[in-house]
């Protein structure tokens, strides 16, 4: 009898080992299990946002790389602001103002011409990544020299908005401010045409953009521009 219930008690506790054992492995499967949904959620909060696909600073063919910089700033972000300057790579051409190519995408896609930033020396950059829309802008006076094909002194062809009306019909309102921002003091410049401008002043009517500008300092040689609602007015001199 006591050889029966010595027997017993040993199978017993042989099952109370195994069920603690199943117990403990169902525990760490639900750590790990946890675990890799946690990871998975990081990376998917990672993929989300700005992500720099490409920085170069630099001028007349001499460029250095200023992605890491930037992508410190910005990757992962719904929102960046940073001033273009020698402190993102070093100077790759003394005494020249330099310029900022960037391009990146928002919830990884890219746009046809959101994605594509160009800044100068002493500008700042502002990239916003809100509902899978890309948004960049630059603004601030460029530093002064020469570049970008200007004799020493610089400015002999900086684009001044004179201008910038955003309407159909008649119904217009006054885009000058926020189109001056972007293009002053640059050669080259790309205007998103959108009621982000100045509002909506024609409503369900089809609109476009029209800028009066200059080139140099002078104020003289006046062109204009023209882009339709949804599409792009390109400035240059």
């Amino acid at each position: 009898m006591r050889m029966f219930m010595a027997a017993m008690a040993g199978a017993l506790l042989l099952m109370g080992s195994a069920q603690a054992g199943d117990r403990t492995q169902i525990a760490q499967g639900q750590q790990i299990a946890q675990g890799q949904q946690i990871a998975q959620g990081q990376q998917i909060a990672q993929g989300r946002g700005l992500e720099i696909d490409n920085a170069d600073y630099g001028e007349r063919g001499r460029y250095c790389n200023a992605e890491r910089a930037i992508q410190r700033e910005c990757n992962g972000r719904r929102g960046c602001e940073f001033e273009v300057g020698n402190h993102l790579c070093g100077d790759p051409v003394p005494d020249v103002v330099k310029e900022l190519r960037l391009r990146f995408t928002c919830e990884g896609r890219r746009g046809s011409d959101q994605d594509a930033v160009r800044a100068r020396e002493g500008q700042r950059v502002r990239l916003e990544c809100e509902r899978g829309q890309a948004q960049a802008q630059v603004f601030g006076r460029p530093a002064a020299g020469p570049g970008f094909g200007q004799g020493p002194g610089g400015g002999g062809r900086d684009i001044r908005v004179i201008e910038a009306r955003y309407g159909a019909r008649g119904r217009a309102c006054d885009a000058t401010p926020p189109v001056a921002q972007q293009c002053n003091g640059r050669d080259r410049c790309g205007v998103r045409v959108d009621n982000g401008l100045c509002g909506d002043p024609a409503f369900g009517q089809p609109k476009q953009l029209e800028i009066t500008y200059s080139c140099g300092r002078g104020g003289g040689n006046r062109r204009t521009a023209v882009g339709r609602e949804g599409q792009r007015a390109d400035l240059g001199c």
